[in-house]
């Protein structure tokens, strides 16, 4: 029996809703909403942004990053805009570029790890099995029908 692209792309995206984007606000993550925004499932993917990877594992120093996403950030989190909030995220930026994220200092976030968690994989197995169980009374009617 093959399970249709589109049962596992809705149950993908209910994983998303349910799970994903509450462990995200759970761990204090939440500020633009453009991760959240950018989660989309393709085939029987989820895909986010690139800086997922610094969501998970943090961002070494070494190197400053970029402003501008700091700026937003900024103006998202404490509600200021224009030139302080641009002070405010260069401070930010040579920090990190200094020490590192908060998550990095601390190890890393278990952001993702949720995707592997016995709830998540009950409601994925729940699901599939409604659907196989409805399937496979359907062929035994058939198949008694011919009899």
């Amino acid at each position: 029996m093959t399970i249709p692209n589109a049962l596992i792309e809705s149950i993908l995206k209910d994983v998303i809703k349910l799970y994903l984007i509450t462990k995200h606000i759970d761990l204090g993550m939440k500020a633009t909403g453009e991760w959240i925004e950018s989660l989309e499932v393709e085939g029987n993917t989820i895909r986010g942004r690139k800086y997922t990877e610094q969501l998970v594992y943090g961002r070494s120093a070494g190197t400053m990053p970029p402003i501008a996403p700091l700026e937003k950030w900024v103006n998202a989190k404490f509600g200021i805009g224009g030139p302080q909030a641009k002070n405010i995220a260069w401070a930010v930026a040579k920090k990190i570029e200094k020490e590192g994220t908060s998550w990095k200092q601390k190890g890393g976030s278990d952001l993702l790890e949720v995707l592997e968690s016995k709830q998540v994989i009950d409601y994925i197995n729940e699901r599939l099995g409604k659907y196989i169980t409805a399937e496979a009374t359907l062929e035994l009617q058939r198949q008694l029908q011919t009899l």
